[in-house]
This record gives structure tokens, sequence and C-alpha cells, in this order.
């Protein structure tokens, strides 16, 4: 296992693709962190729980609420099993986000 850059620091809009994409298994939660999140500007979570056919967004257990980073929450660490895929909004500053530990 080992820490991988899902999104590169930029500013630009990302989607959510097999490019973002990453692994939680039931015995190694992950560590999702952004860097220069600013305003309303955000990190959006997608789930699979089939093995990557389908996704949806992917939901905070105790509120169901979406999972997000944001500026004042710039870290997460899931410990839901199965597949997540993260989007990026346009940034004023070049935002990054790093999955750690990174699972294929």
């Amino acid at each position: 296992m080992s820490n991988k850059t899902l999104i590169t620091a930029q500013t630009d809009a990302v989607a959510a693709d097999i490019n973002t994409q990453f692994k939680v298994t039931a015995d190694v939660p992950v560590t999702i962190s952004s860097t220069l999140l600013a305003g309303a500007e955000q990190v959006d979570f997608t789930y699979s729980g089939d093995g990557g056919t389908t996704f949806t967004t992917a939901t905070v257990f105790s509120t169901s609420s979406p999972l997000v980073l944001t500026a004042s929450a710039a870290q997460v660490q899931i410990v839901g099993e199965g597949i997540y895929r993260v989007a990026k909004d346009a940034t004023v500053g070049a935002c990054a986000v790093d999955a750690s530990p990174f699972i294929q």
C-alpha cells in the first residue's frame, strides 16, 4: 500500500472517473485530504458497492448527508468498504486531492 495523488494540484474542475478512483477494504480505512480549498469550493465523493459498475453519491453514515471535503473540513477518513471516486470543483488556488493509503 502506498499514498497516491488522485487529483494533481490544479484550478480546473475535475470529474469523478476511473482516474480518481480508490478502494476501501474492511480492515484498512483510507484518509482523503485536499489542499487549498476556499469559500464554497468542495470535493465530492461517489461510491460503488457493486465492484465499480454503478456509482451514487457517497454519504456520511451518521447523518445521511453527502460526503464532501470543504475549506473547513479538508480531510476525512473513510471506513465504509467499497470503491470511491472524487470530483473537484473549479478552485481559485491549485487544489490537490490525495489518498493515504492507496489501494487499487
